[in-house]
């Protein structure tokens, strides 16, 4: 038995027969031949589009690969948020890098062609907030609702940044008087970006309170008179002498001499309450010869 190995060329063909002409060791000259086909596979390789970054929505993204053996490419999601539809496209559920692998697997004339991976991300989609303005409110006015919607549709929080306020929910209750500012928020999710933060401001204003102040009754001027006036805040009323012979303990007034004095009543106001508009009542201090008519 004769083995030889033989180094076979094939010049770039992919189909090549060889006839092998055999003599007997013993001289005979006889021939006998042999003819054997040979065959190699092609190679191939995947040219595979790349795929650009994109923003979570809107429609699923075509593949587009070619072989060069012109037989069919799959595709496959190597990581991230996708899947593969029956049409070759990527269907995105989420946000994040994602690979996507394209490969031909050769057939009977074909070698695997190499894979071929891209990778591309998606993005959370932006939003925005729109915040209705708040008007000026005064001390005592009813809680009220505020009105701001997101983009995206998600729901909107509202938390008080500074000033005299509380919410509950949607829902503004005062609390004092003063500048006040809201915060609306929308934190976002795992497709939406949070948005950027509105604030609104308003101004708190005090109430408004008025004074009653009872005409004083001519005295003599050693009587004492008990001034009456009140605040509708309920507030403690302060007493002056604007001009005239006469002075005030707390709500009392006593003459020095006769003539008129002109007393005003006020009240300065508090955290809650404006100060009021001062009134004044003249009262008219008489001596005895006054009062007998001398």
């Amino acid at each position: 038995f004769l083995k030889k190995t033989y180094a076979i060329n094939n010049n770039n063909k992919y189909y090549l027969y060889y006839r092998l002409n055999i003599t007997a060791n013993n001289g005979d000259t006889g021939t006998q031949l042999a003819e054997w086909e040979l065959f190699k596979k092609q190679s191939q390789s995947i040219a595979f589009d790349s795929l650009p970054d994109k923003v979570y929505g809107g429609e699923d993204l075509p593949l587009v690969a070619v072989a060069s053996s012109d037989l069919p490419v799959s595709f496959t999601v190597v990581s991230g948020p996708a899947s593969i539809t029956e049409d070759d496209e990527i269907h995105v559920p989420g946000t994040g890098a994602i690979t996507i692998r394209a490969s031909q697997a050769g057939n009977n004339d074909y070698e695997p062609a190499a894979d071929v991976d891209r990778t591309f991300t998606v993005y959370k989609q932006l939003q925005a907030i729109v915040f209705d303005s708040i008007p000026d409110k005064t001390y005592g006015d009813a809680a009220f609702m505020l009105n701001a919607v997101a983009s995206s549709s998600l729901p909107v929080s509202f938390s008080v940044v500074s000033g005299p306020a509380s919410i509950d929910a949607n829902t503004v209750t005062i609390t004092g008087t003063g500048t006040v500012t809201i915060r609306a928020s929308q934190a976002g999710n795992d497709t939406v970006t949070a948005a950027p933060d509105v604030d609104r401001s308003f101004v708190v204003n005090k109430k408004v309170q008025q004074l009653t102040f009872d005409a004083i009754r001519p005295s003599l001027k050693t009587a004492t008179v008990n001034l009456a006036a009140t605040a509708s805040s309920g507030l403690p009323v302060v007493y002056t002498v604007v001009s005239g012979p006469g002075t005030i303990t707390g709500s009392q007034l006593k003459f020095t001499d006769e003539g008129q004095i002109v007393v005003q009543a006020s009240q300065p106001g508090d955290s809650i309450y404006a100060a009021a508009s001062p009134v004044t009542q003249t009262a008219i201090s008489l001596g005895l010869q006054s009062l007998n008519g001398v």
